[in-house]
């Protein structure tokens, strides 16, 4: 695709993008005064630590039994206060159940393969993740650029690839994927 875009309008997009979307990106001339688009999703900490423990509950599910705040964080690499505050926010969410006494602990809601990492990351950070607001309809509120912008259609490329990803994989899936590289990792040499 080749986009018809000047590139003072192309580097207002990127400031913009910089400036809190969840998105990094930062513009190059290469080779040839080729103009590079380097477009890197940034993952927030609470998203990257919440994955985690959801991935640990996950394979105490499979296990079929509970998993404690403080397991989880040993585990993890994590503090307990912190794994307390992402549990938290992941119960408020429906995802977590946590059940009290000598026989209690923490439990996914539901099966891991039927809970996708768009749903996870939606109930971790109260919104459904996007790579720039002209992706919405109401795109005009975000956004100060007229229906003849270049990069609009880029951004719903990006944002539909990033989406079908998100949305294909599960907890299940992750845990799978964990297992593998613990096992190449052990025949390696």
């Amino acid at each position: 695709m080749i986009l018809d875009i000047s590139v003072r309008n192309l580097q207002d997009d990127i400031e913009w993008l910089a400036g809190g979307s969840g998105v990094l990106a930062s513009l190059a001339v290469g080779p040839g005064g080729l103009l590079i688009l380097e477009i890197l999703v940034k993952v927030s900490s609470l998203e990257d630590h919440g994955l985690r423990c959801l991935m640990h509950l996950a394979e105490a599910y499979e296990r079929h039994r509970t998993a404690t705040i403080a397991e989880i964080a040993a585990a993890r690499g994590m503090t307990p206060a912190y794994v307390a505050k992402v549990v938290s926010i992941l119960r408020r969410g429906g995802l977590v159940r946590t059940t009290r006494g000598s026989r209690g602990g923490l439990r996914l809601t539901r099966a891991p393969e039927s809970i996708t990492l768009a749903e996870a990351i939606e109930v971790l950070t109260g919104t459904r993740r996007r790579l720039h607001p002209c992706v919405e309809q109401d795109h005009r509120r975000d956004c100060g650029w007229t229906d003849a912008c270049g990069l609009r259609q880029v951004w719903r490329d990006l944002d539909t690839t990033i989406q079908t990803v998100l949305n294909r994989e599960t907890l299940k899936s992750l845990v799978s994927a964990e297992r593998a590289e613990g096992d190449a990792t052990s025949l390696s040499p």
